[in-house]
């Protein structure tokens, strides 16, 4: 256990003999543990500067255990602004590391990066290194099956970030993902679907790029960073040519159990209704929509049925149009 603080195997022994013995001298140790003194020495004094451990006035001294609670609670939390500080060094590495390769020659401008771990990584420091904005392409295939869930937006999205984020219509079919998308859109992201996306992109502050080489496997191994030159911008373009196709899905937050079932005007929908509708604009399937919300497909056609009679339509198409121009989208 103490390991994960940076302590060792005699450091914890020697704890867990001060917690049952309460007080010991350095003398009383020696004669309880078979180590020399000069290694108990150094174990307490590791204990004392971590706050195990407390060293009396007298002469010898004698040492006391701190409360294990309290103690390991203000080692933890100690440990924790470390790694804190090390995440803000890494990043300001990571800044240095594009800047001065935005400033190399042409030939470095475009990296090929093999392995999907490799490919994770990049991502990974790209998004930590962004300072404004960050627009993603999302769709299959990814790195790896079990890992699509984007922490780093998340934290991004916590310091200030913006996150602008295009999800091909078919990753929508999966439960597991139109929940994530869900929770990055109440952490703040700006999203939109579209039905078939030609591309997978990631652009952090319009300089540094990550493009796969190839769609067409089961995961990403390979990937081309960009930095810097036209090429960003020539993606950057695309990206935005792709934005204003897409079909927005800001606002489509999961429903409480509250909302499902709430009452509403005959001629005016309610916020489920609003979210039903847009869900379907996006593309997603009834299926798709019932697993989301947790009901069975006939309660979707039942809502779909209401919604069809408050806009006067016969059809989903006539439906999606009398939405459009009554604001519901």
């Amino acid at each position: 256990m103490f390991e994960a603080a940076g302590l060792g195997g005699l450091e914890e022994k020697v704890y867990d003999l001060l917690l049952d013995t309460q007080v010991l001298s350095l003398d009383e140790l020696s004669r309880a543990r078979p180590e020399p003194s000069t290694e108990l020495t150094r174990a307490l004094e590791r204990l004392e500067a971590s706050g195990l451990v407390t060293r009396g006035a007298g002469s010898p001294p004698r040492y006391v255990p701190a409360p294990p609670d309290l103690a390991i609670e203000a080692l933890v939390l100690r440990r924790h602004g470390e790694l804190e500080q090390l995440r803000a060094h890494a990043v300001a590495l990571a800044r240095r590391y594009w800047a001065a390769a935005d400033r190399s020659d042409e030939g470095s401008l475009v990296q090929v990066v093999r392995g999907a771990e490799a490919v994770r990584q990049h991502a990974i420091q790209v998004q930590r290194a962004a300072r404004r904005e960050v627009v993603i392409v999302d769709r299959a295939p990814y790195v790896a099956s079990d890992v699509r869930f984007n922490d780093e937006e998340i934290v991004g999205l916590g310091r200030g970030v913006t996150y602008r984020c295009i999800y091909d219509a078919a990753l929508l079919a999966d439960t597991e993902k139109i929940a994530d998308v869900f929770r990055y859109v109440e952490a703040g992201e700006v999203a939109r679907t579209l039905t078939e996306s030609p591309v997978k992109l990631l652009i952090a502050d319009a300089e540094v790029a990550i493009v796969p080489l190839d769609l067409d496997g089961t995961s990403v191994h390979d990937c081309a960073i960009v930095r810097g030159s036209s090429l960003i911008a020539a993606l950057a373009t695309c990206f935005e040519a792709l934005w204003a196709r897409a079909v927005p899905l800001s606002g489509m937050v999961v429903p409480t159990a509250e909302t499902v079932g709430d009452g509403e005007a005959e001629d005016r929908p309610s916020a489920l209704e609003r979210r039903i509708v847009r869900m379907l604009a996006a593309g997603v399937k009834d299926e798709a929509i019932a697993r989301q919300l947790e009901v069975s497909s006939r309660t979707i056609n039942r809502y779909m049925d209401r919604i069809m009679t408050k806009l006067g339509a016969n059809t989903r198409f006539q439906a999606g149009l009398q939405a459009a121009r009554h604001g519901w989208l």
